[in-house]
């Protein structure tokens, strides 16, 4: 698997660049997903863009324009850079009203120590340069991301001392701050702890966070511990997997994206229970994500069919390569 988590690197960092990208924002390809009963076509001319087009308008404003088509409950557009020198937009609907529970953060405007809001934003702006250098490869082994990338390694490496040190804090604004972006900043530093079952704790106590990028944080650094964990079955590591399901349902595209992430490592060893969970609860919107036309953001949810199915991955991943997908799509069912 580590040769698919290091051909997706460039899918799961790219978000982060969208704040400094260029204006011109050329879009490559559109992707609409979560809707059943209103047509791609009636969703894709109220967003009034086709694939071709320059994107000015900012996505809050195309949410707006979904929301007003009879029937949409709930709409996310997401604008992610980029595949041959374009952009992607996703367009996530919903007919329905959200079901999930999100938790209520209970506290404080709890901040951490300006030493660890520091690195983490010199590991942002790290980030965006490696990315856009294509240094993009990621290793997850250890059960904490270590890139390839100097840079970004360096700063990574510096982040275990500090995690050891402040677990405390860290978990204190996870689970308590009422601060997104603290939590967020706590969310992607706790990874670096070196007992990772209390790593994992704290995560499964936070998933279900009502943040986005909280969650994003989360979701990636559990794929990390998945892995961690298949190498130590002797350590006591749980992770909650019913959230993960839900979020295959979500609108926005970062939580479906990130799910796959991680539900692509907890089936490796095909869970029997798993797996008949995703089919019997995400079946289709994981389909729907095997057919997004980013490869790069299509291909896990793919492999997870294709366990579903019974498929060997040499199987799965052959018929990728070869094109004959329907093998996997029709088997699934």
């Amino acid at each position: 698997m580590k040769t698919v988590s290091i051909f997706l690197c460039l899918a799961l960092l790219l978000p982060a660049l969208l704040t400094t990208a260029s204006a011109q924002r050329v879009i490559g390809t559109i992707d609409i997903y979560g809707n059943g009963s209103i047509s791609k076509a009636a969703i894709q001319s109220a967003l009034q863009l086709k694939e071709g087009d320059t994107l000015f308008t900012p996505t809050t404003e195309l949410d707006k324009k979904l929301l007003q088509i009879p029937g949409i409950k709930k709409a996310s557009t997401s604008v992610i850079c980029c595949e041959a020198g374009k952009f992607i937009l996703y367009t996530g609907v919903s007919e329905t009203t959200d079901s999930v529970n999100w938790r209520l953060v209970k506290g404080s405007a709890y901040q951490l120590p300006a030493r660890l809001q520091e690195i983490y934003s010199t590991y942002e702006t790290a980030l965006k340069q490696a990315v856009i250098k294509g240094d993009n490869e990621d290793d997850l082994s250890a059960g904490h991301s270590l890139m390839h990338n100097p840079e970004v390694r360096k700063i990574q490496d510096s982040m275990i001392p500090l995690a050891n040190s402040y677990f405390a804090e860290l978990n204190k604004v996870l689970q308590s701050s009422t601060l997104p972006d603290q939590r967020a900043i706590a969310a992607y530093i706790i990874a670096y702890y070196n007992d990772k079952v209390k790593v994992a704790n704290a995560y499964n106590s936070a998933m279900n966070d009502p943040s986005s990028s909280v969650r994003n944080n989360i979701f990636r650094a559990l794929r990390g511990i998945a892995e961690y964990r298949d190498k130590h079955p002797e350590l006591p590591i749980h992770i909650e997997t019913g959230f993960f399901i839900k979020m295959l349902h979500s609108v926005q595209w970062s939580d479906r994206d990130k799910a796959v992430f991680t539900l692509v490592a907890l089936t490796e060893k095909r869970d029997p229970a798993l797996l008949k969970q995703l089919k019997m609860h995400a079946l289709q919107p994981l389909l729907e994500i095997a057919r997004w036309k980013s490869a790069g953001h299509a291909v896990l949810a793919y492999v997870i069919a294709g366990r579903i199915a019974g498929m060997a991955d040499d199987e799965i991943f052959g018929s990728w390569t070869t094109g004959k997908k329907e093998r996997v799509f029709n088997a699934a069912f």
